[in-house]
């Protein structure tokens, strides 16, 4: 483990915990299409935010001896958007009702959600051919919808 992931763990913990004492400020009850547009929101926000500190923190590299093509795309960004999908049609149609919120529910989804995201981030979806697979740099692959 490296210490940009160490790093990203004890985030997560602090926000998870800045959501239970920040309870209050954060609504008792949400509706499920709304819940998920937030949650999926948060795990595309965490992905954004670790992308730009491995920007950042990176070694001088030629970005285009690096890149390359391939017919996949990010596991966690495919997870957020679709959730946001999904999320937007059931505001949108009513269907889905409610579920109350209590501080601990609050910490235990943002955890939830951003130990998803920390999971999910080093693996890629591929449609050529079909497949989810490992590829822990993959910030470089070029998204090549044809071949």
């Amino acid at each position: 483990m490296t210490n940009l992931e160490r790093a990203e763990l004890v985030v997560i913990a602090f926000v998870s915990l800045v959501a239970f004492f920040g309870s209050q400020t954060l609504p008792s009850q949400a509706g499920i299409g709304k819940l998920l547009i937030w949650l999926s929101a948060l795990l595309l926000f965490q992905s954004l935010v670790r992308d730009l500190v491995i920007l950042v923190t990176r070694k001088s590299v030629s970005v285009e001896s690096e890149q390359r093509e391939e017919s996949l795309i990010c596991l966690e960004s495919t997870v957020g958007v679709v959730g946001i999908i999904v999320g937007s049609g059931l505001l949108f149609s009513g269907f889905g009702g409610s579920l109350p919120l209590s501080g601990e529910r609050w910490m235990l989804i943002v955890l939830l959600v951003l130990w998803l995201g920390f999971w999910l981030k080093d693996y890629v979806f591929s449609w050529r051919p079909w497949r989810i697979k490992k590829e822990k740099d993959h910030l470089n692959i070029l998204v090549a919808w044809k071949r």
